[in-house]
């Protein structure tokens, strides 16, 4: 999802004042990741979590 929307943003930004429009379906896009990326939960701490797993150690702090 991270790099989905790291590409949705770069479109918008080529695109100018017509990438927030609704004549290209770039904003629908970078809405609906968007969307995926906050049910889904933070990138941050999914990050932790694997980290976590992998290493053993808690960067939660307890």
């Amino acid at each position: 999802v991270w790099m989905a929307l790291e590409c949705a943003r770069k479109a918008r930004d080529l695109l100018g004042a017509v990438g927030i429009t609704d004549r290209y379906s770039v904003v629908r896009h970078l809405m609906n990741l968007e969307a995926v990326s906050t049910y889904e939960g933070t990138q941050d701490i999914h990050t932790l979590a694997i980290g976590r797993d992998i290493t053993g150690l808690s960067a939660f702090g307890g």
